[in-house]
């Protein structure tokens, strides 16, 4: 092999140099699609469905009880997202395949967890606002 002439370029591998690697295993990825809730009462249940590509779906369910997000202050809104963590969580600790089904509950744990999670908030309700600077009259 030869560069060119005033080149400070190393010369390319010919074909013969390069070895075979091995091939990566192939990542499996997992998807979850939220399907909506049910209430009873004063527990929410969110389902999701999980999809993975030659696989069956699979239904999950995340029970809430309402409660626990006036208790935390936490917006009820944020029950699908909170409940995808918690699914994504549990299922990263289940082998493939282990369950067709699975079942848990939203507690205090993940709520404070998620609290903890929250970058620092300006002033909300309820919490004094630093005083502006009177300005002189015109």
């Amino acid at each position: 092999m030869s560069t060119y002439p005033g080149s400070s370029l190393a010369p390319a591998p010919s074909c013969a140099d390069l070895e075979p690697k091995p091939m990566a295993q192939p990542v499996k990825s997992v998807h979850l699609q939220y399907m909506g809730y049910e209430q009873e009462g004063r527990v929410r249940s969110y389902h999701f469905d999980r999809i993975s590509p030659g696989e069956d779906r699979q239904t999950l369910i995340v029970t809430a009880d309402l409660a626990l997000f006036l208790k935390h202050h936490i917006g009820i809104q944020e029950g699908p997202a909170l409940s995808r963590q918690l699914l994504l969580a549990e299922m990263s600790g289940q082998s493939p395949g282990a369950s067709s089904a699975l079942h848990c509950a939203l507690t205090d744990t993940e709520m404070l967890a998620h609290i903890a999670s929250r970058p620092a908030s300006s002033p909300g309700r309820g919490q004094k606002r630093a005083a502006r600077p009177e300005t002189a009259a015109l």
